[in-house]
């Protein structure tokens, strides 16, 4: 189901790929050619926690990352997990956080059931 779930995502013109990962970056469900998976996204995540938290920022729900060519948002999840969506710079940011935030809490039920 989980896999069905992020396989949608793929659909999206421009998405290389999308996972699930647990908190130490390990990955729970991966999909497309490029997936990002690994401790450094695990990582990033917890970096930029820590430092919304010494901004006062709060707690993040959202974040994204753009370079001359790639895009990846990331959407954390409960107990610390996230997905990840990786893409090239033409696919809309608005769409890939749409789609992310829309996942997550069906995501969110389905690992914890």
């Amino acid at each position: 189901m989980l896999n069905r779930l992020l396989s949608t995502l793929d659909e999206i013109e421009g998405v290389n790929g999308a996972s699930i990962l647990n908190a130490d970056g390990t990955p729970v469900v991966t999909t497309g050619e490029k997936p990002p998976v690994g401790a450094l996204y695990a990582e990033l995540l917890h970096d930029a926690a820590r430092m919304a938290s010494v901004l006062n920022l709060g707690v993040i729900d959202q974040l994204w990352l753009e370079s001359e060519n790639k895009r990846r948002v990331v959407s954390t999840l409960r107990g610390g997990g996230s997905i990840w969506i990786a893409s090239s710079v033409t696919t809309p940011i608005g769409r890939l956080r749409h789609e992310a935030q829309a996942l997550n809490p069906i995501i969110e039920d389905l690992i914890e059931a």
